[in-house]
């Protein structure tokens, strides 16, 4: 079996955006468990990256993604980002696309291209969160919470 981690930024300045529990577990934390992990058990570990144009697609978070998945001997899983209606973000230009992949591969990773899938269900990659966010508050810290009811109880 196969420990999965929900990469998406290899910086903490970014992946506090994208992951907020990565604010109590930062990437530095999160990667000594991983490595312990899969010290431990001899099982693979595979770092889940889904792709989103013009917020992690660039070089320069490919490169901390082959040190991360260097150091943990890590497979690559990407997911290119479905297009969601209303959302500012979605999947890379295929240019773009191409080069983040062609850094990872000439790094000697080992990577996936995942499929799109579950896109005509909304059920896709970004499209579960994006059907809750009209329900749900945006906080201060940029996060999202559950939306207070106005109604007082009797």
């Amino acid at each position: 079996m196969t420990l999965a981690i929900s990469l998406h930024a290899a910086t903490d300045e970014l992946r506090d955006r994208l992951v907020p529990v990565n604010r109590a577990h930062p990437l530095d934390a999160l990667v000594a468990a991983a490595g312990a992990y899969g010290r431990v058990t001899g099982r693979r570990l595979s770092l889940e990256w889904c792709l989103i144009g013009g917020v992690n697609d660039g070089l320069e978070q490919a490169a901390g993604l082959v040190r991360i998945a260097r150091r943990l001997r890590a497979h690559v899983n990407v997911i290119p980002m479905n297009r969601i209606e209303g959302s500012t973000w979605g999947p890379p230009p295929a240019d773009v696309s191409r080069a983040f992949l062609r850094h990872l591969a000439q790094a000697g990773l080992t990577v996936t291209v995942r499929d799109t899938r579950g896109g005509e269900a909304d059920a896709a990659c970004g499209q579960l969160r994006a059907s809750l966010e009209p329900r749900r508050q945006l906080r201060a810290d940029g996060t999202l919470g559950p939306q207070r009811s106005t109604r007082q109880r009797n």
